[in-house]
C-alpha cells in the first residue's frame, strides 16, 4: 500500500465540540511513494489534506500542505496537519500525496486515507443510572438521525441509536449493563438540540443502571474514572446530562446526597481542567410503594 496514512487524530462519526463556531483538528501519520513512481524518479513528495462537505461535495477547506519530515529518502516519512473547521457537517477528511517527478513536467497525486461522517457541534456526556442508561421498554418511534452520534462503551464513535448503553464489544467496561438496556431519552434530546442549534450533536455513554452515588466517588469510584477517561478521549464537551438518585433515596444516604454530588461536580471540573456545565434531572417524588 502507498499514499498517505492517518494514524492519529479524528475518527469516523466523531463529533467535535465547537468553540465560537469552529474546532481545531490535528491529524498525523506516515506516507509512502508507490514503487512505480520511485522507479521513474522522485524529486519531492508533499502530503496534503482537505475537508469536504458530505451534503454537496463542496470543499470546506481546500487542499492544504501538511508539515512533514522525510526518512532516509524523499520517498517516505511522517506528517502532521492542523486545520480549523467551521461548526457544521457532516464532513469528511481526504488526504493525498503530491509527488513531483525528476522527469520534466510530470506530477502525480496519489491516494490517501479518509475520515468520514464527522461534524463540529456540541458534545454532551450521559451520566447517572437507569434513566440515563435507558431502561424504557415501551414502543418508541425514535429512529437514528445523521448528525446525532454516540461515543459508545466500546470506545468508538457511531451513529446514535437504541440501545445507547449496549455493551457489545465492551463487556469489560465499568458501566457495562448486566441485563438488556432499552430506550433512552437522550437520542430524542440530541435530535431536538440539533434542530435548535443547527449543529451536529455528540453523546457519550457513561451511565449504568442501579448505581448509587458512591460508585461515582472521585476517590476511586469506577464509574467516575470511566466517565473522566471517556471525556478526555472525546476532547472538550459542552455539558454533562446527570440523571441519578434513585439508589440514594433512603434515610441514611439521602441527607448526604447534596454534599457528595457537589464534591463530584467540583472534582470532575478540576480533573477535566475546565468548568463544564451540569444539567441535573430529577424523578418525581414517590410516596407509595
Amino acid at each position: 500500500m502507498h499514499g498517505v496514512f492517518i494514524e492519529n487524530g479524528l475518527s469516523d462519526w466523531q463529533i467535535l465540540q465547537h468553540k465560537n463556531g469552529s474546532a481545531e483538528i490535528t491529524l498525523s501519520g506516515t506516507y509512502l511513494v508507490p514503487k512505480a513512481a520511485i522507479k521513474q524518479g522522485v524529486a519531492s513528495a508533499q502530503p496534503m489534506a482537505r475537508i469536504m462537505s458530505e451534503d454537496d461535495n463542496v470543499q470546506i477547506i481546500p487542499w492544504t500542505d501538511a508539515e512533514y519530515e522525510t526518512d532516509d529518502t524523499v520517498n517516505s516519512g511522517s506528517w502532521s496537519i492542523r486545520m480549523t473547521v467551521p461548526a457544521g457537517g457532516l464532513y469528511r477528511v481526504e488526504t493525498g500525496l503530491k509527488v513531483v517527478s525528476t522527469l520534466p513536467n510530470v506530477q502525480w497525486t496519489f491516494r490517501g486515507d479518509t475520515r468520514l461522517h464527522f461534524g463540529v457541534g456540541d458534545v454532551f456526556m450521559i451520566a447517572g443510572q437507569s434513566n440515563s442508561a435507558g431502561y424504557g421498554k415501551d414502543t418508541a418511534f425514535d429512529p437514528p438521525q445523521l448528525g446525532v452520534h454516540l461515543y459508545r462503551n466500546r470506545h468508538a464513535w457511531d451513529i446514535a441509536s437504541h440501545p445507547m448503553n449496549e455493551s457489545g464489544f465492551g463487556a469489560d467496561a465499568p458501566n457495562a449493563e448486566m441485563g438488556v438496556s432499552g430506550v433512552s431519552p437522550y437520542l430524542a434530546f440530541g435530535k431536538r438540540f440539533s434542530a435548535l442549534s443547527h449543529y451536529p450533536v455528540g453523546l457519550i455513554a457513561t451511565a449504568m443502571g442501579g448505581m448509587p452515588m458512591k460508585r461515582w466517588n472521585p476517590d476511586g469510584g469506577p464509574l467516575y474514572k470511566n466517565m473522566l477517561a471517556q471525556a478526555k478521549a472525546c476532547g472538550p464537551i459542552a455539558g454533562v446530562l446527570w440523571y441519578q438518585g434513585c439508589s440514594d433515596t433512603n434515610e441514611r444516604r439521602a441527607p448526604e446526597y447534596k454534599e457528595k454530588y457537589y464534591q463530584f461536580i467540583d472534582a470532575f471540573r478540576r480533573d477535566l481542567g475546565y468548568p463544564v456545565t451540569f444539567f441535573t434531572f430529577q424523578l418525581n417524588r414517590q410516596i407509595n410503594g
